[in-house]
Parts: structure tokens; sequence; C-alpha cells
């Protein structure tokens, strides 16, 4: 009988599942693929080796890769480890005077594994459950930070009812004030929590005419040419301030229409004499003659002024000294603002007016909206400043003297609530703390309406984050594990939700039947979510409109897996999670007949992979989908996954002297194929060491242009390139080990010492590493056939040709027998030359007995590659 086996793609099987040869994919399947990979067309091929590059910071302790891709061409993968995070780029280790670049971090080494991080721009943004939400930022290559992220905090309502506890604060401002709750309420986690103390102010009403302002208590008087505005003549002085507090409101008649223009004096202004050969800089002003000047470039005067036009210009009104006088002056004072106001004209006027707003105290103003007026117009000017306290204030720009009636403008401020915040810096006992103000607290009455920031050592931090609507989304806090806290549009560090506007910061809590806290976050074209019990997705109640204050989301939970706190992987339209005990690896999927997402476990025939517990995944796009897996037992395990093609194949990689650590994946530049790095805890010597290494890329490209003296498949490889070599350095990495070389395509076995090679036959191209050993058994044979199936009855397997493509080395073996070389030697080459790639079939005879078990292995550990592409078995059937 004969049997043809052309597909090797259904990755590794859990040997109870031997002799299922009912399962679909049974002859497809391996009881052994370890350092070949399964291709999706069905080949089973040789991985690639892997490059060093250099050693991770520690040798007694982990440390985990993560990716940073700000552009295709712009890319790092960052080194954390315990309380410090490196950075690598194009194979090299970035340094900074000459050293490796470190910047300090708070994670611990048992903290690694759980970090979780999100990528803005130059910024990427971590968070652990342990501590405050971190900043990673990049300056420049060689220069990044790492700074606790000043975010405008949520807050949420504290354990005790706020209407029942009250709180009182001793002072207003400063630091080291008392705060004296009215019950318990405190512990000594709440160092360095941020309260919230919220008070309602007074509304208040401001009305000012055309020859006078009036406030509550007091009268100002207003902008007139003939009281308090001074008529300005060039030669004269203005200072900022003065005895009689009114040099700095100026006005200028123009000639038509008594119109006047209003200006403020926002630096001195000191006219001098001209004197020749003196420096002068710029807003300097002299007069000479009766005319002002004032001088735009820095310079030594010797040329008069009128035949100087590059070095003075006359100064005839204020605007002639922008750098002396601004536009408008102060009708309206400064009204510190929280809430709504209005702001309304009456009667007849003439003149412009702008209402202008600060938000940093009155340092920096704004223009929200100019009234313009020739007797024709009346405005009312509604706003909101939504909780947040603000400085208002309503500048003159013209007005007209001849002519004027007196008219009324009102200013309204209505009652709205005030906020003042404290961080505690000490807890004295359950009613007492010590506090710094960080924002003025409006009273120091007591108030029942309080909050407490919602990351702090006593409510937790976030456990989860990702990017979703062009918010930065954080979840999963200790006292709040299923809150979903989401970032203003496009301000990430902005999460203190104040009003209801679509842009504004917001959360939410989304409960499940057990507050089993959120694990991980995932933004595809629906925002993922995965607790330890269940999962699903935030989705909106319209659905036509972007998750918001206005439309908050709510989550569809579809699956009870159950998730462990590790980042969920994109699979092309899926999502891989790892399931809560780190053993078992789903794939979410919509299901078109639930109408709903569903999980399909993808290491199920293969759970014995995973026994140890995975401890990070990494996902590959290029060439084509998969995903890496580590395990805590050193086994990196890889998944090709091509669901169209009905391929889920797993391989498992493993390397000489070693364990992997870790791995992550970034694009390459110039190359269809993704790089992969990981972390290998190598003994070399009797020393261990953490080494970084890149798997090669373009391998396959080479194998098939038949270039074989550049093949890398040895892993912590060191290249060499010259002419007529005839020795290889730097290999300290490797002192003692017994290498394999690959020397102008001729394999070689070397010691090494010193760090160096001596090879016996000189050579242009030498790749040098260790042997990686590469093992494919697929399961036992079983066929079926028109008068039953070979299940369980005495087989004798006496020929198997194997066809191979572009391939070379590797040995055969039949029940557990002696292995037998492979040939590709054909008559006529020279026997001390490289050998080409051969295609095509290998011709193998087995000379076993009959018994009911049979299998074959190929074992493959020369630095060449090896594609499997199909194999034809004949064999004898006995009866039983």
């Amino acid at each position: 009988m004969e049997t043809a086996n052309i597909k090797f793609n259904g990755g590794i099987w859990s040997e109870v599942l031997k002799g299922r040869y009912d399962l679909g994919n049974y002859q497809s399947a391996s009881r052994t693929c370890e350092n070949f990979i399964p291709n999706r067309y069905g080949q089973v091929e040789k991985r690639s080796g892997t490059k060093h590059l250099g050693y991770a910071k520690e040798d007694d302790r982990v440390c985990v890769l993560h990716p940073f891709q700000y552009s295709v061409n712009t890319k790092f993968i960052l080194e954390f480890g315990h309380e410090y995070v490196r950075f690598w780029s194009n194979d090299l280790q970035v340094e900074s005077g000459g050293s490796p670049l470190e910047v300090v971090t708070p994670y611990q080494e048992a903290e690694l594994y759980e970090l979780q991080m999100r990528a803005v721009n130059d910024v990427v943004y971590v968070v652990h459950p342990n501590h405050p939400v971190g900043k990673l930022t990049r300056i420049a290559d060689n220069n990044w930070t790492y700074a606790e992220a000043d975010l405008s905090l949520p807050f949420v309502d504290p354990d005790v009812n706020p209407i029942d506890v009250t709180l009182t604060p001793s002072a207003t401002t400063g630091t080291g004030i008392d705060i004296v709750s009215s019950a318990d309420a405190f512990d000594a986690d709440h160092v360095g929590s941020v309260l919230r103390l919220e008070y309602l102010t007074e509304g208040s009403s401001s009305v000012f005419h055309d020859d006078y302002l009036q406030s509550a208590t007091s009268y100002y008087s207003n902008l007139v040419a003939a009281d308090n505005a001074i008529s300005f003549s060039k030669t004269n002085t203005y200072e900022t301030t003065s005895d009689n507090g009114y040099n700095w409101r100026v006005s200028r008649n123009a000639a038509l229409n008594g119109q006047v223009l209003y200006y403020t004096c926002i630096k001195d202004y000191t006219p001098a004499t001209w004197v020749t050969a003196t420096s002068y800089v710029i807003d300097d002003v002299v007069i000479d003659g009766g005319l002002a000047y004032y001088c735009t470039t820095a310079h030594t005067s010797s040329v008069l002024f009128a035949d100087d036009s590059a070095n003075w210009s006359e100064v005839i009104q204020p605007a002639d000294a922008p750098n002396h006088f601004s536009a408008g002056a102060e009708a309206l004072f400064p009204q510190d603002v929280s809430g709504e106001w209005s702001l309304k004209t009456t009667g007849s006027w003439r003149g412009d007016w702008a209402i202008q707003r600060s938000i940093d105290g009155g340092v920096n103003w704004s223009t929200i909206r100019t009234l313009s007026s020739r007797d024709d117009a009346n405005y009312l000017v509604e706003e909101d400043e939504n909780g947040e306290t603000h400085q208002i204030r309503v500048l003159a720009i013209t007005s007209y003297w001849d002519g004027r009636e007196r008219e009324s403008v009102t200013f309204t401020i209505l009652s709205a609530p005030a906020y003042g915040t404290a961080e505690i810096t000490s807890v004295t006992d359950a009613q007492n703390v010590e506090a710094d103000v960080v924002t003025e607290i409006p009273s120091t009455d007591a108030t029942v309406s309080w909050q407490e920031s919602a990351f702090s050592s006593y409510q937790g931090y976030p456990r989860s984050i990702a990017l979703f609507d062009n918010r930065l989304l954080l979840a999963g806090t200790k006292k709040k594990p299923q809150a979903f806290f989401y970032s203003a549009i496009n301000a990430y560090d902005d999460f203190l939700a104040q009003t209801t506007l679509a842009d504004s910061p917001f959360f939410v809590e989304a409960l499940s039947d057990d507050q089993s806290s959120i694990q991980w976050l995932s933004a595809q074209r629906e925002l993922f979510v995965g607790t330890a019990s269940v999962e699903g997705i935030l989705a909106t109640r319209k659905q036509d409109e972007a998750q918001s204050p206005e439309n908050l989301p709510i989550v569809r939970w579809n699956e009870s897996m159950g998730s462990a706190h590790r980042g969920a992987l994109p699979m092309r339209d899926s999502l891989m999670c790892l399931q809560r005990g780190r053993t078992t690896i789903n794939m979410l999927a919509y299901s078109l007949e639930r109408d709903g997402y569903t999980g399909e476990e993808v290491s199920l025939l293969c759970n014995h992979l995973f026994q140890s517990g995975v401890q990070q995944m990494a996902h590959l796009r290029e060439p084509y989908t998969g995903a890496y897996t580590i395990q805590e037992d050193g086994t990196l395990c890889h998944m090709v996954y091509e669901p169209k093609l009905q391929v889920t194949g797993w391989c498992k990689f493993t390397t000489q002297n070693g364990d992997f650590e870790s791995v992550a994946v970034i694009p390459s530049s110039g190359s269809d194929e993704d790089q992969v790095w990981c972390v290998v805890k190598r003994e070399v010597n009797g020393d261990t060491k953490r080494h970084v290494e890149r798997f090669t890329i373009d391998n396959r490209a080479k194998q098939e242009a038949l270039d074989a003296d550049n093949l890398w498949y040895v892993d912590a490889g060191v290249k060499a390139t010259g002419t007529d070599l005839t020795s290889v350095s730097g290999l300290d990495h490797l002192e003692g080990e017994t290498v394999c070389v690959l020397a102008d395509g001729i394999k070689g076995e070397y010691v090494v010492s010193g760090g160096v090679i001596t090879l016996l036959i000189p050579a242009d191209t030498v790749i040098v590493g260790l042997p990686v050993v590469s093992e494919f058994e697929p399961l036992d044979l079983e066929v079926t056939y028109k008068g039953g199936s070979t299940y369980g009855k005495r087989k004798q397997l006496y020929q198997s040709k194997l066809m191979l493509h572009k391939s070379l080395g590797g040995s055969i073996a039949y029940d557990s027998e002696s292995y037998q070389e492979l040939i590709y030697h054909t008559a006529g080459e020279a026997m001390d030359s490289s050998i080409p790639l051969k295609s095509g079939y290998s011709e193998v005879f087995a000379e076993g007995g009959h018994s009911r078990q049979k299998f074959w292995r190929i074992k493959h550990a020369e630095p060449y590659p090896f594609t499997l592409q199909a194999v034809i078995q004949s064999f004898t059937m006995g009866k039983h």
C-alpha cells in the first residue's frame, strides 16, 4: 500500500490524540515540530537562526522586551528590567556618552510581564496596578525620560457617604494644612491621594455705564477722555503703574467723528533725549526736536532719525510703540467665574468691546467675543466655564466721545460650584490628615460635597490601557475593578470629568455578575474588554455616535472564558487572549450564528505545550499572520494562523544551552519580514547571562536564490566578511562552545577559544553560532481505505520518498531506529566545495519489521535550509 502526506501544517498535537485519524487535520498534524515551522501552504521548514546583539543589563534578573514604533522606519525595542529601561535600535544598543542609555523606572522584576503600554507619537504610557501611570518620552533617539504622568486626575466618591461625613480644611492655601473629617474616613494608604472639596459660590451682578463702573460695594471711574484715560502725548512718560492708578490707561482721539482708541501701557514708556554715538536697544524711545522715535533694531546711533529708517520709526500714536502699549483698556476688571455668566448691553451706543478669558490667573488672555455697535446693535452673551475657575474681563477698544448717551452694560455671574484640591501628605488618624493645597480651596467651612482621586495607593492604579476614538482609556483599579476612565479627545493627560460636552473626559462602570477586574483592553473596530471571568465589547447606546459623556458606553458580555492579566493580540479579524490560568489560549471572533463574539480554544490540540504557563505573547504580521508565546519552561511557541486555509499550526522553538524569556516583534525596513527579538538566558562556559538576540530575516529569499554562502541557521550567531579570512573573532559570548560554522557555504565545527576560532580553509563569508537542532515527527501512520482502516493493524514500512525544496542536510529514523543521512551528493560534485541546495525526491528504505505503531522522525542540525513538501510511504499490512 502507499500513502502520501502532502500537508504538514496541522502543527503539534497532544499525545492524547494519537490514533484520532477521524479528526480532519490528523494527516497534517505532528507529534514533534521543534525548530521547524509549519508553513501555511502545507510545507514544514527549518526556522531561521538568531543574531547575537548584546547582553541585557543584569545577568541574574529577568528582563522583558516591548516594541516601540513611531513609524516603519523609526522603531525601538524597549528592554524593561528591574527598575530600569534600556533601548535597542537597528541591532544596536542605544548609547549616550559612550554608555548604554538607561532610564530609571519603578517597576520590579516580578511586575515586568504584567506591564501594559500604549504609544502616542513619541510618548509611551505604561500602566501597572502597583504604580501610578508612567510616561516614557522620546525626546531624541538617544534621549529618553521617564516620569509619573502628570494627569488631570479623575475623582470618585469615597468609601464613606460624603453626605454624612463632612471635611473641614484649616486654610484655603499653603502646605501642611489640616483637614478634619466628621467621622472615620482615612487610613495610611490615603497618603498621596488628592481630595476635591466642592463649595457653592454666590452669584453677582455688575453694571457699568459710559461714565462709571458699578460693582457690589465700589464704584470705578469708567473710560472717558476727560477722566482717567489719559490722552496720549508722544513725548510724555507713561508707566504700567502710578500714584493715580490711571497712567496705564492711554487713549488717542482720532480726527474722524470724535473716535477714541484705548490702549494699556504694558511696558514703561520713558522717552530720552537722543545722543549720537550711543548704543540703543529695541523698544528704546528718544525725542529730538519735539518728535519721538522708537528703536526697531539694536545699534549704535550716529545718523539722524530721518535718514535711518532701518533702525528707527517715528512714534505718533500708541500703536507705533507696540511693545509699550497694547490695544484696549479694562472696562470691567477681571472676575473669577467657574459657572455660567452673561453680559448684556442695552440702549444705543457706539464703540467696540472685547470679552476676554484667562485660564492661567491673568497671565495670558484670549478674546472670546468682540462686540461692535454704531447705534445699531445690542448683545446678550452667555457662557459656561463648566466648573473650572477662569477669569473674565471686558476691554474697551474704541468709543465715541461726541454725542454719547449714558447706557448700561450688565455682567452677571450665576451661582456655581467651585472646587479646591489638596494632596494628603500624612494621616494622623482616621479623622485627621495633613495636606498641601494644589488649587485654592474656596472656603474653610465644612463641606459635604467631596471626592478623592480615582488613582492612588488607596483607590489603586489602572491595570489596563488602550487608545480608542482619539482618547486614552485606562481601566481596572483596585477599588473600581470594572471602571473605564476616558481622557478628553486629543488631550491624553486630562481625565478630570467636569462637563458632559462630547469631547470631555468621563468615566463609566460596567458591572458583570461579579467584580472581577479588567485584565486587558483592545481597540479594534470596537473596544474589546476582558476580565478575570468574562469577555465582551464596549458598545454605545447610539451606535452611530462615538463614545462620550453624552453617549455612554455599555458592556455587552459575550464569553465567560476568563482572562489573564496579559494584553490581547489582534489576529486578522479575531483577538487572541490568554485564559486566567495562563495555560489556555483562546481566539475571540465574531459569530454570525450568535450575532456576537465567541471564543475558540486554539491551544486545545496541543495544551501540553503551555502547561508551565504562558508569560508573554507577541503578534507577527509579516510575511504571514502568526503569534509567539513565551512559556515559563523556557520554550518559545509559534503559531501560524491562516483561518481561510484552516491553518492553526503550533510549533516550538528551543535553543542550545538556553531558555527563551521574552519576545517582541517590530516591522523591518526594506524587507517583507517582521523582526522577531528575544531574550535568551544562556549558560556559556559556566556563566549565565541574558542574551539579546534577533531572528534573522530574508533566509527564504536566500534559499530561493540558492545563496548558500549567506544562509543563517545558527543561534547567537556572528557574521564575518572579508577576503581569505583565516579566523573569526568577537565570539566571547560563545567562549568554550563547540560552534557550527558556515564558511563560503561549507559547514564546519570548531571550539571557541579566547573569543576566536581559526579556520582550516580561508573563506570570504563566515557565519558562526550554535547549531539549531530541528526535529519533525508526524503522528503515527494511520490511513483509511476502501476496506476499512489501518488502525490497530500490524504494518511494515519499507520505503519513503521525501519531496524536498532547495534543502540540504538532515537524517531520518523509523520506529526509534538509528538515523539515516539523507543523500544529496551526486556524481561529479567536488567534495570540498559547497553543495548546491537540492529540490526533488530523496528515497530512503526502511528495514524494520511489522508492528502496530509506525512512525518516522526527521532530524536536522546543519546550517542549511530544509523544507519538506511531501512524503510518500510504501508499506504492507497484515490481517491482524
